[in-house]
């Protein structure tokens, strides 16, 4: 299903995990797939995902051909349980032997606004200026975030031209964080929602009008063109319900 804001799936969760594996299978098994990145993201579908790859028991992907990090971060140790990064290498990377050079965490050990300019200044020496990610991975809350673009964040429509900035949320601490700016720059974003707890947020985003301080996620409007929902059926069943 085509929408103002990106192309819809309705899946059940085992075909969401599929989904993605796909998606990744496509972009790392690319003739032209060597020096891609994929940004991950937390929350519970991803977790579900780790999972999900790493008890595979033949996985032709060429996971060698692609690196890895993360769309948004909490500004924490990457041993800490509340990292995304380290949640993703301790679930899946580390289980399908990424190798240190092709992971590419924020350095939360410095300060929240340099580890946002380290965060640039790698990007920008190892892949310049004018892309972002191949494949972006996203999530969104009940309050209609995403990444760690949540309403009211100033952020939202500041005019800001790098791809990673560093903000406070309130009542969450520090985090870092794709820009829209980030976001234009990207060649693809795929954004997961699953559960009941995302129906009404869901409903709010599609049926309701176009806010971005309000409701940050509806930013993907700008870029629907990429932009791909896999959605499962609890969280959808309210969907374009009249």
């Amino acid at each position: 299903m085509i929408t103002e804001l990106g192309t819809i799936q309705i899946l059940n969760l085992q075909e969401i995990l599929a989904a993605i594996a796909s998606e990744l299978s496509s972009l790392a098994n690319n003739v032209d797939s060597k020096n891609k990145v994929v940004a991950l993201t937390g929350g519970s579908t991803p977790k579900a995902f780790y999972k999900y790859i790493a008890k595979l028991e033949d996985c032709p992907t060429n996971w060698e051909n692609l690196t890895w990090t993360t769309s948004d971060e909490r500004h924490v140790p990457i041993q800490d349980e509340e990292s995304n990064f380290g949640n993703a290498e301790r679930g899946m990377l580390d289980a399908i032997g990424v190798a240190d050079h092709k992971k590419l965490p924020w350095d939360t050990e410095l300060n929240v606004e340099d580890s946002a300019s380290k965060f640039n200044d790698q990007w920008k020496k190892l892949y310049g200026d004018s892309q972002c990610f191949d494949l972006c991975f996203l999530g969104m809350g009940d309050d209609c975030h995403t990444a760690s673009l949540f309403p009211g964040s100033p952020l939202i429509e500041s005019g800001i031209k790098e791809n990673f900035a560093s903000v406070e949320v309130p009542g969450k601490g520090m985090r870092l964080t794709i820009t829209e700016a980030g976001f234009e720059k990207c060649s693809k974003i795929v954004i997961t929602v699953t559960g009941k707890g995302k129906i009404n947020a869901l409903r709010q985003v599609f049926q309701e009008e176009i806010n971005f301080k309000s409701k940050p996620v509806q930013l993907l409007k700008k870029y629907s063109d990429k932009v791909v929902w896999l959605i499962d059926n609890e969280a959808a069943s309210d969907l374009f319900v009249s």
